[in-house]
């Protein structure tokens, strides 16, 4: 379809492909719609799930597109996903324009051979703190970044064949996003983490220490509901999923940090729940206050970790499906910290999204000076519409709270949590 909405040109020739071992994805299209031929080419571009895009107007490769009119540079994007219970097929959607009057639009179909595919999961929660700082380019602005970037928490699923476990169960290995800044914006790239044992590249800050090895430090599990936590220490090695190398300065993350600086991350905080084939079954009416039952000590940018781990407090609305979330007070080196959502535990706030997820903001009580912020992040595992949850329904939760943005100080913490 041309900029006028009429039908017809021709679809000259389509691909796709996918690498499902990389998980990437080639798609190419050309198409003539009257004077005017197309053809947009995108290689190597991550595949989230069973989708994916791409774009001329993202600087992330692993997201970019080529389009041309006429072999003339034009702008564009497409965005598709695959199909069926085997994979067996797929599509896209694509949109191009030359800037002016010209445009194009249209999509385009595909069978392929069935897929072996492995229907178990692992939830996760990844707590990084100063997230932005995991992979820092020179020259990066830090009054640029979006503050947000402070502390950072993230939520989601990993293929059970795409984790490894060392000999006392901890999982050390496992595919995930890291941020990645570039100028003022931030993108995700698709890597594969695993724990390091040397040798490793110069440290970030010249001079610093380079730890031997990886360590999983103040390692726990909840027996009752499967969710394991730990802290990354050391160097985390990281390898870019889709071209199988790193594609900066470094090939680790450095989350042994004495001091706040670009290029460190002070203990990387991790949670896993038990291997699963299904979403969470949750109750549609009624409020469930579940019982504290682990997590982390909370680590600050300074390098300092609290003596334990505050027995926070985790609420559900199912009537209204929303989470309530409170850490009371704890001490980090030598200030005391704080959060709750709004409404605390006795009115949840925060929305649970796709019977599964929360994600939102906290309100942070510290004695530092400065604005503060902070955000909570979690998932539910097993069975909660039961009374006897046989060992099933738990909820893994992150938070990160900071004080002074970007150059200020940010704790961070996980907590696990099962019904009662």
């Amino acid at each position: 379809m041309d900029q006028s909405g009429t039908p017809g040109g021709t679809l000259n020739s389509s691909s796709l492909s996918v690498d499902f071992t990389r998980q990437a994805v080639s798609a190419a299209v050309s198409a003539t719609v009257g004077p005017s031929a197309w053809i947009g080419t995108a290689t190597d571009i991550r595949l989230d799930g069973t989708s994916f895009f791409a774009s001329t107007a993202v600087s992330n490769s692993h997201n970019f597109m080529t389009v041309t009119r006429n072999a003339a540079p034009a702008f564009g994007s497409l965005a598709g996903s695959l199909m069926g219970s085997a994979l067996q097929g797929g599509g896209f959607a694509y949109a191009f324009n030359d800037g002016s009057a010209n445009s194009v639009t249209g999509s385009a179909a595909f069978t392929g051979a069935s897929q072996s595919t492995s229907p178990s999961f692992v939830p996760a929660v990844y707590v990084t703190g100063k997230s932005f700082a995991n992979y820092p380019p020179t020259g990066t602005t830090v009054g640029s970044i979006d503050s947000t970037f402070a502390y950072g928490v993230e939520a989601g699923v990993v293929a059970s064949t795409r984790i490894t476990k060392d000999g006392s169960n901890a999982i050390v290995g496992f595919d995930g996003q890291l941020p990645v800044v570039t100028g003022a914006s931030v993108s995700n790239k698709p890597v594969a983490y695993g724990a390091a044992d040397g040798p490793f590249d110069a440290p970030p800050t010249p001079g610093a220490p380079v730890p031997t090895k990886t360590t999983v430090i103040d390692k726990g599990t909840d027996a009752i509901t499967g969710i394991t936590w730990g802290r990354y220490s050391g160097l985390i090695k990281f390898t870019d999923r889709i071209s199988g190398t790193s594609s900066g300065a470094t090939t680790h993350i450095n989350a042994s940090c004495a001091t706040p600086a670009l290029g460190c991350l002070d203990q990387w905080h991790v949670m896993f729940g038990p291997a699963g084939t299904a979403v969470p079954l949750l109750p549609v009416s009624g409020t469930i206050n579940y019982t504290f039952a682990g997590g982390t000590m909370p680590t600050n940018s300074l390098g300092q970790a609290a003596a334990s781990a505050p027995t926070a407090q985790l609420s559900a609305n199912f009537t209204t499906n929303m989470v309530g979330f409170a850490v009371p007070t704890f001490t980090v080196g030598s200030n005391t910290w704080s959060a709750t959502t709004a409404g605390g535990t006795a009115a949840p706030s925060v929305p649970i999204q796709q019977n599964a997820f929360f994600n939102g903001p906290l309100n942070v009580t510290t004695d530092l000076v400065g604005v503060t912020a902070g955000k909570v992040t979690g998932v539910f595992t097993g069975n909660h519409t039961i009374a006897n949850p046989a060992g099933q329904a738990g909820v893994m939760v992150g938070f990160s709270l900071n004080s002074g943005g970007i150059t200020g100080t940010t704790v961070s913490g996980a907590s696990a949590f099962r019904k009662p």
